[in-house]
């Protein structure tokens, strides 16, 4: 737990100036004890190239070890990896595995996701019902690109009756998070009397 948390104070620059490299040691040091949480940070540091080279192999590798001991947010960027097809082959099926499993154990990024998944269709049947579902389990926990998400598809009226005066609360609530696409949004609304008076 000291090792793990000597490498996030470096990795965050708390106390001490940020410096990747030692971070990386550290992490590594507690993720083969076993650590998920060291695990999930080394498989962003491999993901990212901070302390190390960027390596999707080795990002996977401890991205999978966090997520077989239910790390949510291991199994989030898990899904990310099979969604985009970086150091494993594309895979939409495997994406949404992933992204669910984590959605049910509350995961307000794994809720937006599979919010996506749902909206697109990918690895899963076509629902905006659906997504709209998992973009309020996410917005409510304060997530602002769900929120934003939601405020298009009450504004587009996408598994839902279209309704300007919803889609201006989910937009103003990600656009004070500073969600740019909101802020623009937001922005129109006002300009057209959409939701708001002009």
């Amino acid at each position: 737990m000291a090792q793990y948390n000597l490498g996030d104070l470096y990795y965050f620059g708390k106390g001490t100036e940020q410096n990747y490299t030692k971070s990386f040691e550290y992490c590594q040091l507690t993720a083969q004890q076993g650590d998920s949480d060291a695990q999930f940070t080394l498989g962003i540091m491999y993901e990212k190239g901070k302390g190390t080279e960027q390596n999707y192999a080795e990002a996977y590798k401890y991205y999978k070890l966090a997520a077989k001991q239910g790390n949510s947010d291991a199994q989030v960027n898990l899904g990310i990896l099979y969604q985009n097809g970086d150091g494993v082959e594309k895979n939409y099926a495997k994406a949404f595995e992933y992204i669910a499993a984590a959605a049910e154990l509350g995961n307000a990024t794994g809720q937006c996701n599979l919010g996506d998944l749902y909206y697109f269709g990918k690895g899963v049947e076509q629902s905006y019902i659906k997504s709209i579902e998992y973009y309020k389990l996410a917005a409510e926990q304060g997530d602002s690109d769900a929120q934003f998400s939601l405020g298009l598809m009450y504004e587009d009226g996408e598994g839902t009756e279209q309704n300007y005066t919803e889609a201006y609360k989910y937009y103003k609530l990600a656009a004070v998070q500073g969600h740019s696409g909101a802020q623009n949004n937001l922005e129109l609304m006002q300009e057209n009397g959409f939701g708001i008076k002009k």
